[in-house]
């Protein structure tokens, strides 16, 4: 009896001891979670890791300093639904898109096929879950909008800090199991959109004396002179105006720094519940913003009639602008080597792949967007990623071309009936796009108009419009959100809800301020 327990005294201490090695390899092979992070409306140039002289992200920078950020970045749409839509499956957009394809695998749907818990939230109340968007989510929450009357626009889809706590205990709950699955959580916070908030904690920060002027100096005074409204008598110089303008610039600076810090405070609330150690981070944008660095897109006779905070365009959805579609791309985390910077141009539809092969998860279906990890662990032996990148919304499509520097922008027929005309700039001389070379430069834009023809047709797309009650309810988010409004024609045909545009006036026809 004694030898019996003798051998039972010593086979527990192996049991143990393996049991224990068990769990360790357990959670050094199982795959890493997930943090999706997009920040709507964040354009590139306005953080730090991408060069902006005023300390809007220092958490993110130290995120990009820890991985790998993409310096050459392209969204696929200037405005959240077919952006997202085009993200969230991987696909290029060649066709109006309200909502994610049906035919088309969703990231979600992906991760948890692949045995991920799927956790989303939304603080953009135009991303209805109840149109695809939702799909392969075991938890999706966003805020529906239903009274597009007397309510603000943004605070009812609610703020970092708010959304964070939609999902706080959800984080706990899969934190507290011993043998949980791997996490796949999209987080999709809006704070950068307008209307900006104010945010008087970082004053000291982010003086609004610091706010840097659209260029080149002088620019705003000069189109106005040329193009706008004359002043008022209380105005003579459109001083208040542009003071407006100036100051708004500084609140999307500090709309970004309260996402940094939300940010940053998120992180450690994951530290704590132990869903850090082994997460893999990813943070993007949907679009970025215009903030009044070109003009809005209408014609010179109601350009005529314009003060400067309508001459030039505030946000955006309807211009095909840098501003609008740089956005930033960072990833962080397992499998991902620590500060290194990619070049080459990337798209939003390669984020998808990207994290599939991070995450060990294998392709069996189509995507439009290319894996990442070759650049990001063999930079040297990776080849060219692509030559030209490309972006459609419902009145235009651009292709832009890596070697001459030069982009072409292309109404597509609901651009023709709106009087919007085509664009050829040379970004490597007019990084501004004030010059349009269009007419001067024929045989560029009979290349690029080709290799855009090439795309459209290797990529047909067919509409994905939201339809019935839920687009009765995307109709008025889309209005209480700013997607309507003088320049925008909504309901001219049914289903037309994207933002669309008059004619866009050729800024070289104004002041360039060369």
């Amino acid at each position: 009896m004694r030898f019996c327990l003798f051998l039972l005294l010593c086979f527990i201490p192996g049991l143990c001891i393996s049991c224990g090695s068990e769990t360790a390899r357990a959670r050094e092979t199982r795959r890493p979670d997930v943090l999706l992070l997009m920040i709507d409306t964040l354009r590139a140039d306005h953080l730090g890791c991408y060069g902006y002289p005023r300390a809007t992200s220092p958490g993110l920078d130290a995120l990009a300093r820890e991985g790998v950020r993409m310096a050459n970045v392209t969204s696929q749409a200037p405005w959240t639904l077919p952006s997202v839509s085009s993200l969230l499956t991987g696909r290029y957009l060649t066709s109006h898109q309200e909502c994610p394809d049906p035919d088309a695998p969703t990231m979600a749907e992906v991760f948890q096929r692949a045995g991920y818990h799927t956790l989303g939230v939304v603080a953009n109340f135009v991303i209805l879950n109840d149109v695809g968007f939702e799909r392969g989510f075991d938890t999706f929450l966003t805020r529906h909008y239903t009274n597009a009357r007397g309510i603000q626009r943004k605070r009812p889809g609610g703020t970092f800090e708010d959304v964070v706590s939609w999902v706080r205990d959800d984080l706990r709950a899969l934190a507290s199991q011993e043998d949980r699955p791997p996490l796949f959580f999209y987080l999709h916070v809006v704070d950068p959109h307008d209307s900006y908030e104010q945010h008087p904690e970082y004053n000291q920060i982010l003086p609004m004396g610091t706010v840097p002027d659209v260029e080149p100096p002088g620019w705003w005074r000069k189109t106005m002179a040329a193009l706008g409204a004359p002043p008022p008598e209380d105005d003579p110089g459109w001083e208040h105006a542009f003071d407006r303008m100036h100051r708004a610039r500084g609140c999307y600076d500090r709309e970004i720094r309260y996402v940094d810090e939300s940010f940053t405070a998120l992180l450690a609330e994951l530290e704590e519940l132990g869903l850090r150690e082994n997460l893999l981070i990813a943070v993007v944008a949907d679009h970025g913003e215009e903030l009044w660095e070109h003009l809005a897109p209408v014609g010179p006779d109601v350009q005529r009639t314009f003060p400067p905070e309508k001459l030039f365009f505030q946000t955006h959805g309807y211009l095909l602008t840098e501003p609008s579609l740089r956005t930033p791309f960072i990833l962080s985390g397992p499998g991902v080597p620590a500060g290194r910077t990619i070049e080459e141009p990337v798209e939003n539809i390669d984020l998808f792949p990207t994290l599939l092969e991070l995450c060990d998860i294998g392709i069996d279906f189509d995507l439009d967007g290319t894996s990442l990890v070759p650049w990001m662990r063999r930079p040297d032996a990776a080849g060219e990623l692509r030559g030209h990148t490309f972006a459609y919304v419902q009145h235009g499509m651009v292709v832009r071309e890596e070697a001459s520097g030069l982009k072409l922008i292309l109404p597509t027929e609901k651009g023709v009936s709106l009087g919007i005309r085509p664009a050829l700039y040379d970004l490597g001389s007019d990084p501004r796009e004030r010059q349009n070379l269009y007419a001067r430069r024929p045989e560029d834009v009979d290349r690029l108009t080709g290799i855009q023809l090439e795309h459209l047709e290797a990529y047909a797309r067919e509409e994905q419009v939201v339809a019935g009650e839920a687009g009765e309810r995307l109709r008025d988010a889309l209005q209480a959100f700013g997607y309507a409004g003088e320049m925008v024609r909504a309901g001219e045909e049914e289903g037309d809800s994207s933002p669309a545009a008059a004619e866009i006036p050729d800024e070289s026809d104004a002041a360039d301020g060369d």
